[in-house]
């Protein structure tokens, strides 16, 4: 009867500690994108408000912290998986967008980044977990990481 009751106290219990644990994650981002978003260049960027409205783009997470939301473009006949990139929502009048693009490092093509079977995620980084770094996981494997550095 006693591991009857200490079994039932233990999901009250172990839920909020769960929950605790889980309060540095990455998470989808269900928010609209700011209206202007700028590139590198000052140019206008190719995910923002008006274009995720319209479904030619969407926001798919957000980093732990807030600072970075990994977007995703409309699949077309050159790149049928969608371009990946993130912006970066500054508190100012316009945010930054940027475009991920292959790099020698990593081995990847712009076929690789451009394939259904690539996804861009946030994952803890391994030396301070309360930052995420931005990675690239192609065919089930881990393909690129770019480490958030505060």
């Amino acid at each position: 009867m006693k591991k009857l009751k200490l079994f039932s106290l233990l999901p009250p219990v172990l839920l909020p500690l769960l929950m605790a644990g889980n309060t540095h994650a990455a998470r989808p981002y269900g928010g609209f994108l700011p209206a202007a978003v700028n590139d590198k260049n000052g140019n206008i960027f190719w995910c923002d408000a008006h274009r995720q409205v319209r479904k030619l783009c969407s926001a798919i997470e957000v980093d732990s912290k807030g600072w970075f939301i990994v977007v995703r473009s409309k699949p077309s006949s050159d790149c049928p998986g969608g371009k990946w990139g993130w912006i970066n929502p500054d508190k100012g009048d316009v945010a930054t967008g940027y475009t991920i693009t292959p790099d020698k490092e990593f081995n990847l093509t712009m076929k690789d980044m451009c394939s259904p079977e690539m996804k861009v995620t946030f994952r803890p980084n391994k030396k301070d977990p309360n930052y995420d770094d931005l990675v690239g996981i192609y065919a089930g494997k881990e393909a690129f990481r770019y480490k958030q550095i505060k």
